[in-house]
């Protein structure tokens, strides 16, 4: 048997249960497998959600299994939004988890196939970029205009 943290949704501290590993239940979402009494991110309807893979998760991001978690970029990261700078999104979260300023050396990557007027334009910086953009150098993260006014990066 192995001693086993259990955590629940909405409540801050795990207690504690005796399971033998090869019977921990496990969640499909998405084509990925997650281990009982982990969470993982996910969006439903363009919203956040932190799901925790109990034995009872049917698949459906709702509770008891899902919570809609809200980012508070502005209240958070007021002063990377007042820089300019661009969240860094990782595949394990929905919140951004890094911010990417602009720099004297930053340049525009022009898509291959122009986007439209209609379609908007992103503002890092002094830099004007149109749908499909990239900032350069691309350095360890890629940052692009996919949805204006706001470059993202991951």
């Amino acid at each position: 048997s192995l001693g086993v943290s259990i955590k629940e949704l909405n409540k801050c501290c795990p207690s504690r249960r005796l399971v033998c590993q090869e019977k921990l239940p496990r969640c499909e979402y998405k084509e990925a497998t997650y281990y009982d009494d982990t969470y993982f991110y996910a969006f439903k309807d363009a919203v956040c959600v932190k799901c925790l893979c109990t034995p009872s998760f049917n698949g459906i991001l709702k509770e008891p299994w899902c919570t809609e978690i809200g980012c508070d970029l502005e209240i958070k990261y007021g002063e990377e939004l007042a820089n300019g700078c661009a969240p860094i999104y990782s595949e394990d979260s929905c919140c951004p988890t890094r911010w990417r300023c602009p720099t004297p050396k930053d340049y525009v990557k022009r898509a291959d196939t122009p986007a439209t007027e209609e379609a908007g334009v992103c503002q890092f910086g002094d830099l004007v970029l149109n749908v499909g953009d990239s900032i350069m150098p691309a350095n360890v993260v890629t940052c692009r205009c996919n949805i204006p006014p706001y470059v993202v990066c991951y």
